[in-house]
């Protein structure tokens, strides 16, 4: 049995513990605690609701003196300020990590400007790519894209609050997603580019060849009706795998036509877990069209010749 001072003590206890989780200084890094505490205190008053004038657990007399201390009427209030609380918050702890990736990439492209192959570096451009690989490795240090997915599984996908109050949870998703068993990514923010620079909306599927943070290269289906040389049919920005043919405007070495291999278990005796990653520096034995395992060598552009 609870007294009525009891539950007035827990629901002041939970107002105090949001307030201080929602202090300027602290209120992004303290989201993940806010969403939760959040949950847990729409589902007190949820009970409140329900069995706050219950003769035995609490014994308010009517609803609305009930109401008047916890202003259960007015839960689904409650909960429209807390949801936006939570989206807008993230929203800012979003923008920046999301500006830490944008330096980084921008700074990529620099370095990737800078080499042309054929042509020699002299010793300013070769100074500058040095400064460059030092930035970028600082921010890469900061594995961002991984703090990134966790704000965000702890926060606006984490999952209880919307289960407890009903209220959905509007963000825009990013990087990699699972959808009936095919993988796809999801662009990182507005500008974000593929290899060879095609520019997508934050949450735009990404379509081409890809190099995530982890480091390695994925090549995502260009449009729906792709296949590989065994003829598995691939969804536009599906994660492709097996022997892929790649044309010249999207080849990740600027050759006609090259061939390249992607991994999977089935198709690689060599196979190194990662499924769909582009092969390179590297001797498998991957399996061929008439089913032979043979091996082959791939060379740092991933295109390929027998060993």
């Amino acid at each position: 049995m609870y007294s009525v001072n009891q539950a007035k003590d827990v629901n002041d206890k939970f107002t105090s513990l949001m307030h201080f989780t929602q202090q300027e200084n602290n209120a992004i890094v303290d989201l993940p605690i806010y969403t939760k505490v959040a949950a847990a205190h729409i589902l007190f008053l949820k009970y409140l609701k329900t069995h706050g004038t219950d003769p035995k657990p609490f014994r308010y007399d009517k609803s609305s003196t009930l109401n008047a201390e916890f202003k259960t009427d007015n839960i689904e209030s409650i909960i429209n300020t807390y949801a936006k609380y939570i989206e807008d918050t993230f929203k800012k702890g979003d923008n920046d990590l999301t500006t830490l990736l944008k330096t980084r990439d921008k700074k990529i492209a620099e370095k990737r400007n800078l080499i042309v192959p054929g042509i020699s570096i002299n010793l300013g451009t070769e100074s500058r790519i040095h400064t460059l690989d030092k930035e970028i490795k600082g921010i890469n240090d900061l594995k961002v894209e991984e703090k990134r997915e966790l704000y965000r599984n702890l926060t606006v996908s984490e999952g209880s609050f919307e289960a407890i109050s009903g209220k959905k949870i509007t963000y825009t998703n990013f990087g990699w997603i699972k959808n009936d068993g095919k993988w796809y990514y999801l662009s990182l923010y507005s500008g974000f580019q593929n290899y060879d620079h095609k520019t997508f909306d934050k949450g735009e599927m990404v379509t081409g060849w890809l190099q995530p943070y982890e480091g390695n290269t994925y090549y995502l289906s260009p449009a729906d009706g792709t296949k590989n040389d065994d003829g598995k049919v691939f969804n536009k920005g599906e994660m492709t795998t097996g022997w892929m043919q790649v044309g010249k405007k999207s080849t990740w070495d600027g050759k006609h036509s090259s061939w390249y291999y992607l991994d999977n278990k089935e198709g690689n005796k060599d196979f190194k877990d990662t499924t769909g990653r582009m092969l390179h520096d590297e001797t498998a034995r991957v399996k061929n069209k008439e089913g032979d395992f043979k091996k082959h060598y791939f060379n740092e552009n991933g295109t390929w010749g027998d060993n």
